[in-house]
């Protein structure tokens, strides 16, 4: 797997984990041997890692997430999008196989999913606005 992210033998502000290594152990894939296996992770580093705030609010996120209805499948669609985001991006720009059409969608998915399109606060702040000028007259007759 990815090893080679588990940096234990730097300063501890320098710490980090592969984004997977939560995910499979709240998922409980195999037992945490086995998972600290697979990452090359001897106990003495699991220990330290485990010991980091940052690996414990990671693990307990992952925790809530799969304890969440769906929660296992948005995990693991969370620990895949780093990896298409690599394919997003040779698709873009890749000036021959891939039509214009598809870059574009491409694109404006991206632009989405990293919480910049400007029309969904426009779409937020005009719904706001709406209720926010609404006038309200109540007539009460004998």
């Amino acid at each position: 797997m990815a090893s080679n992210l588990i940096t234990l033998d730097k300063h501890p502000s320098e710490l980090s984990f592969p984004p997977t290594l939560p995910l499979e152990l709240a998922m409980q894939t195999g037992s945490v041997p086995d998972i600290c296996d697979s990452y090359g992770l001897t106990t003495e580093q699991f220990d330290r890692l485990s010991a980091t705030p940052a690996f414990q609010a990671a693990l307990v996120e992952a925790q809530k997430t799969v304890q969440e209805e769906g929660g296992t499948f948005r995990m693991q669609a969370r620990s895949m999008s780093p990896s298409l985001l690599g394919v997003a991006y040779d698709m873009v720009h890749n000036d021959t196989e891939t039509p214009p059409a598809v870059k574009a969608d491409l694109i404006k998915s991206v632009i989405r999913f990293a919480g910049l399109d400007a029309s969904i606060e426009q779409k937020g702040a005009a719904a706001g606005k709406a209720v926010g000028n609404a006038l309200q007259i109540n007539i009460h007759l004998p």
